[in-house]
């Protein structure tokens, strides 16, 4: 796991689940979003590309969306 910069990556994950999501450590079909700090891994990144080419509908949100989300 690659922390974001305002969170670690357990504070994070704890307040995701914590508005009701279900946390998964990799990206998979089932995958609806995943949020990304500076310095995403490339192939995370290249997974959900080749994902959304096959039809799967995954959402990037950058750390500072997210943050702007949660407030």
């Amino acid at each position: 796991h690659r922390d974001l910069h305002s969170f670690p990556t357990r504070r994070s994950s704890d307040l995701v689940k914590d508005l009701g999501a279900d946390i998964d450590t990799g990206v998979t079909k089932r995958t609806d979003f995943v949020i990304v700090g500076q310095g995403a891994g490339p192939s995370k990144l290249k997974k959900i590309e080749d994902l959304n080419l096959s039809g799967f509908k995954i959402r990037i949100i950058i750390e500072d969306d997210f943050l702007n989300m949660i407030k």
